[in-house]
């Protein structure tokens, strides 16, 4: 039997899934028995949902670490990334939340620049109609239309390239740096331009709209700072949905203010690499401006949390079987 614990307390929806879906060969065991037995953490062969160093110290016969998301930024701490390339230990992403994620990214693209926060609390609160407003149209107060406009991707992996999709259909003209530019064929995916991270700010100065759905990693932290602010388009927009640590909060901050960007919405925060997640997300008032402020959940919906235990399933079965597994990461990369 292949002993996989769960590193999260299921509910009984997520263990009937995995049930009706993983391998009959599959021992499942949870934080629970772990506390009462924790002898049992030496034969475990797979972990899903995370680690601790604590876990995977103890933990020697483990064989492969299994998210249940895109990212594994939670490895490249504590020492944990070094130990589990020495012994050789597999890490893989379920993937799951491309087709939600996107969908939110659309969903904030046309909020921020329609202002649609700003207009609904000034009508349910204010009793405003805003008719001021409706007046300096001409001069943009009202936003714009993504038909037309500009989309920067920064990085195009399953989530950009999801996003890609759905902005094409709006009629958007689309760019997007990458790490490996000469991997990506421009013209079969109609993109206007593609870049490396040496170009990244000539894409932002032709970018309306800049998403950013690449992995957190030493070299992407704080990416996105005063230079590459100075370097967008006046009264652009940016959507953030991977990792808090790409943005320099404070800079961005200083960019709204001194109104730079139009808008900004961001679902991930800095402070959730220290494992905070109570309270307002960060020591800025970005809540002043056009922003939309959410706790990390564009990727939350029970459509996607099932996807990332199918896809599991399917990995334990190869795994069981000695074939190779899909979405297994970079470890050298950190992604």
């Amino acid at each position: 039997m292949l002993k996989v614990l769960l590193f999260w307390n299921p509910s009984e929806e997520e263990l009937n899934i995995i049930r009706n879906n993983w391998p009959k060969e599959v021992e499942i065991l949870t934080n629970t028995e772990i506390k009462n037995n924790p002898e049992i953490l030496r034969d475990i062969d797979v972990v899903v949902g995370g680690i601790n160093r604590e876990l995977l110290d103890k933990a020697d016969n483990l064989k492969l670490i299994h998210t249940l998301g895109h990212g594994i930024d939670f490895i490249l701490r504590d020492g944990i990334l070094e130990e589990v390339i020495r012994r050789k230990i597999l890490v893989a992403k379920a993937n799951p939340a491309s087709i939600n994620i996107s969908e939110f990214v659309i969903m904030c693209m046309i909020a921020l620049s329609r202002r649609v926060f700003l207009m609904h609390e000034a009508l349910a609160f204010h009793g405003s109609w805003s008719q001021e407003r409706k007046k300096d149209r001409m001069k943009g107060s009202l936003g714009g239309e993504l038909f037309g406009s500009t989309l920067g991707l920064i990085g195009f992996g399953a989530i950009g390239q999801e996003v890609y999709k759905r902005a094409k259909i709006f009629g958007m003209h689309i760019s997007t740096c990458v790490l490996h530019p000469e991997r990506l064929s421009k013209e079969h995916y109609e993109l206007d331009f593609v870049c490396g991270v040496d170009e990244i700010d000539k894409l932002l100065s032709k970018s309306r709209y800049v998403v950013l759905s690449l992995p957190l990693t030493p070299k992407s932290y704080h990416l996105m700072n005063e230079e590459r602010f100075n370097a967008m388009q006046d009264g652009s927009y940016l959507i953030n949905i991977s990792r808090g640590g790409i943005i320099d909060e404070k800079a961005l901050y200083y960019a709204l203010k001194s109104g730079k960007l139009a808008g900004a919405a961001l679902d991930v925060w800095e402070i959730e690499e220290k494992g905070t997640y109570n309270g307002y997300p960060t020591e800025y008032p970005l809540h002043n401006f056009n922003v939309i402020m959410t706790p990390h959940y564009s990727g939350a919906t029970k459509e996607s949390r099932e996807r990332a235990l199918i896809n599991i399933g399917e990995n334990l079965r190869r795994f069981l079987r000695g074939e190779n597994l899909f979405g297994l990461a970079d470890l050298e990369s950190g992604y």
